[in-house]
């Protein structure tokens, strides 16, 4: 009893984990041996130890169970981020690759279409259609009908396929003539025709003209979206004769006065939405690729020209290079004064030159 006295905690451990194999004994007595009093349990304790009840204490299995579930969400929280991040890699290679597509289809477009008009057009294709024959015949609630039939004729195209196209195109204008005025792409203002012109503005007959609407309908819209920034600026699509510079309006309501039936155009022409109708559009519909639609549309517009100006009067405008080195077609008498104006500057200029000649 003496050498007893004299064990540690740490002793009594060994000693009983050599003499007792029972687990729950094991247990139970090394509950009960401890040097300190104090740290031993109480009667309770024993009677509720697994050693009397059978009953396993599972607090610490539960405890490590928690543990592994907070670890588990945890790790599928991890794994749902990795999965979402790799969701949103991949969405984002594709968006790139399809940009990048586009902007190579775009660019092929472009070149395609810069050839075509370096080596095709040899008309105008800066020209504006209009739902009258003459500025005092504006009448701005069939102006602002036209407007939305054109955008609607589009957006109709862009789900239609192979014959039915002709017959969205023949309710532009509700059957009434349209009428192409040409663009002086100098001064960017409608060429009004003289009076004893014959020819322009062109009749375009929504009934028999369906090829040539339907081909050119991507020129026609892209001429008012250019047109937006005028309509914005104010007053600027009278000084362009798209609209009269009188506020004289045939068949405006009483109370449209002064400049409010203009103001009611101008505003019709700025919420105009982008072009619905493209040559993408036309070459879905169609079914034909998009270069050749293009190229189809500028010979349908050549044939056109042949067909209604023979003479290829074109109103006055000729094609020349510009001061800037551009193509375009303008009025001859302004291009000619510009040009005597152009020699008469080099003249001047050799002329310092031998004054300052020894």
């Amino acid at each position: 009893m003496h050498k007893a006295a004299t064990w540690t905690d740490e002793k009594l451990r060994q000693r009983i984990d050599t003499f007792i194999v029972g687990e729950d004994a094991n247990d139970l007595v090394k509950r009960l041996l401890v040097v300190d009093p104090t740290e031993r349990w109480s009667a309770t304790a024993v009677l509720n130890h697994p050693y009397f009840t059978g009953i396993k204490d599972t607090s610490a299995l539960t405890d490590a169970m928690e543990e592994l579930v907070q670890n588990q969400a945890k790790v599928l929280s991890s794994l749902s981020e990795l999965h979402e991040g790799e969701i949103l890699r991949h969405e984002t290679q594709e968006k790139s690759v399809t940009e990048i597509n586009t902007a190579f289809l775009n660019l092929q477009n472009e070149v395609v279409s810069g050839l075509l008009e370096a080596f095709e057009v040899s008309v105008p294709t800066s020209f504006v259609v209009l739902p009258y024959q003459s500025l005092d015949d504006v009448n701005p609630a069939k102006f602002i009908s036209f407007l939305a039939n054109l955008w609607n004729t589009g957006k109709k195209l862009q789900t239609a396929k192979g014959s039915g196209v002709c017959a969205i195109v023949s309710h532009l204008s509700s059957g009434d003539p349209l009428y192409l005025y040409l663009i002086d792409e100098e001064t960017g203002k409608v060429v009004l025709p003289s009076a004893d012109d014959t020819i322009y503005p062109i009749a375009i007959s929504t009934r028999d003209d369906h090829s040539f609407l339907l081909m050119n309908l991507p020129f026609i819209q892209s001429t008012f979206k250019s047109l937006k920034k005028a309509a914005a600026a104010g007053r600027l699509l009278q000084r362009l004769h798209v609209l009269p510079s009188s506020t004289s309006a045939k068949e405006k309501k009483p109370e449209i006065a002064n400049n409010d039936w203009i103001k009611a155009v101008e505003r019709a022409i700025i919420d105009l939405s982008e072009p619905t109708a493209s040559f993408e559009v036309l070459h879905e519909a169609l079914d034909e690729p998009v270069a050749f639609v293009r190229g189809a549309a500028l010979r349908e517009l050549k044939q056109w020209f042949a067909k209604n100006d023979p003479t290829s009067s074109f109103a006055g405008l000729k094609r020349v290079i510009s001061n800037q080195g551009r193509v375009v077609w303008t009025a001859e008498a302004r291009f000619l004064a510009e040009e005597a104006m152009i020699q008469l500057t080099l003249e001047r200029i050799r002329e310092k030159f031998n004054q300052n000649e020894p």
